[in-house]
């Protein structure tokens, strides 16, 4: 996920948080699917580079999931 962020900021250097977690919410919940908890995976974001609060992550997560059900539910 590291080299992701890095490549992101490369092309977008003035980049949201709510962009960044926009492109890698696929892997967020990946990672979360195999086990991570959400602390890790926002430490992880945090550690390339980018900082996303908690409160701002979990936000963005449960709005997004919300989303996604609507949408596979048509």
């Amino acid at each position: 996920m590291k080299e992701k962020i890095k490549k992101f900021i490369e092309k977008k250097p003035k980049v949201t948080t709510e962009e960044i977690l926009n492109h890698l919410y696929h892997d967020i919940m990946i990672q979360k699917a195999q086990g991570r908890s959400w602390s890790s995976i926002i430490d992880e974001i945090s550690f390339s580079g980018i900082y996303v609060s908690e409160a701002s992550f979990y936000k963005y997560v449960v709005n997004k999931n919300k989303t996604q059900l609507r949408s596979d539910n048509g």
